[in-house]
């Protein structure tokens, strides 16, 4: 997180941007890496000119992260087949050709349907 550069911190303060929220992965030492909500809070003194605090929130939000990980990858496949469904097929090829990726395209009819 870049939010303690100099400069970033400047930008916040003249912006008055003092609520910072991010998701990211941390180690753990019992369960390896996990997802965990920070959440930065910039306090600023009663000039308005300086930060006086620095507020931190941590929370492990890893067991949401993966449900929603889940079931993501399941609206994208199919239920029968594993195969990904036919809109995030479309998302993917759009996605290709709008940066200009090179690749191959293969349809298989394996159901004759």
């Amino acid at each position: 997180m870049d939010l303690f550069r100099g400069e970033e911190l400047k930008r916040r303060l003249i912006e008055k941007d003092l609520v910072v929220h991010r998701i990211v992965r941390v180690k753990n030492k019992q369960r390896g890496y996990i997802w965990a909500s920070i959440t930065v809070i910039l306090v600023l003194d009663e000039s308005n000119t300086t930060y006086d605090r620095i507020i931190f929130m941590f929370s492990d939000i890893n067991d949401e992260v993966i449900k929603q990980k889940i079931t993501t990858e399941q609206a994208r496949r199919d239920g029968l087949t594993g195969i990904w469904n036919r809109r995030y097929t479309e998302n993917l090829i759009e996605k290709r050709l709008r940066n200009n990726q090179k690749g191959i395209f293969v349809i298989f009819d394996i159901d004759g349907f």
